[in-house]
Formats: C-alpha cells, structure tokens, sequence
C-alpha cells in the first residue's frame, strides 16, 4: 500500500523556527530542480524540530512538478510493514520495484529501521535503484548519537547530503 502526504502539511503551514529558513528553502529547490544532483536529500534534526512537518509539506509541494508523476510519502515503519508483507507473500522483489518507480520516494524517521536488518537491508536497495534510475529521495532522521548503527544504511546515510533543522 502506497501512502500519500498528509494533505493538511503543506509549505504554508510549515513556520521554521529561526535558522530553519535555509533548510525548506534546500528542500523547495531539491524538489523543483529539473535534474537534482544528488538525488538524496536529508532532512535531520532532532525530535519536534518539524522534520515529518517538512517531509510532508516538500511532498505536497512536489506535486506540482510535472516530471515527478508519482509520490509516496510515509514513515519508515509504514516501509517497514511493507516489507514484512513483502516477505511473507515472497513478492518482495516487486514491492521493491513499486518503490523504485516511484517519481518522488519521501520516508521519515529513516533510522528509526536501522537496527531491523531486513528493513534497512531493503530501503539500502530501493535507494540505490532509485539513484540508478535518477529519482528523488527525500528522507528525515535524526542521525543523533544514540543510533550508533554500523549497518551499511547508516553509513549509506552519513556520506548523503543533508539539511538541519533545530
């Protein structure tokens, strides 16, 4: 099942605190550039800093892009339950490839599934195919501390661009 933004999350409903202007301006250009370079783009920060706000807000405003046909927009636990369908119906593969196709790909709290290995083993490789296919990701985390992770989604994650919000 796809997800789509939280309707009522949109650019004017998103007040950055002061020193956050530089990171929704980052996201409106990664979503309205016509080729992004790079393809990823984090948004990170700590609890209640308006990272799910964001996320949900650069997705509704994406729609407005014509070459980004198809947005999915959810968090990593809704990915998460995805893959574990995925598995138990052994069509994995394919669930993948419906994330991969997609035109924009939007998941908060990305390292909240680092420590479920088949999870971040899965968003790793929907990420990478989504690169070999020149698509945008958006992602939000935390990226703090305490996620310590040595999976190689977290060390995907550390060498990704990203925005602060505080």
């Amino acid at each position: 099942m796809i997800f789509s933004p939280k309707r009522l999350l949109t650019l004017n409903t998103f007040l950055p605190r002061k020193g956050n202007q530089v990171a929704r301006a980052a996201g409106i250009e990664f979503i309205g550039a016509s080729q992004p370079s790079p393809d990823v783009l984090i948004v990170a920060g700590p609890p209640g800093s308006g990272k799910t706000h964001l996320l949900h807000a650069l997705a509704n405003f994406a729609k407005r892009n014509e070459a980004l046909h198809s947005i999915v927009c959810q968090s990593a636990i809704q990915f998460a339950d995805e893959v574990a369908r995925g598995l138990l119906y052994s069509d994995l593969d394919e669930v993948l490839g419906r994330y991969a196709g997609e035109g924009l790909m939007a998941i908060d709290d990305v390292d909240r599934v680092c420590y479920q290995s088949d999870v971040a083993d899965a968003l790793l490789k929907v990420i990478q195919m989504r690169q070999d296919r020149n698509k945008r990701t958006l992602l939000t985390a935390t990226l703090s501390l305490s996620y310590s992770s040595k999976h190689p989604l977290m060390q995907f994650l550390d060498h990704q661009p990203a925005v602060r919000l505080i």
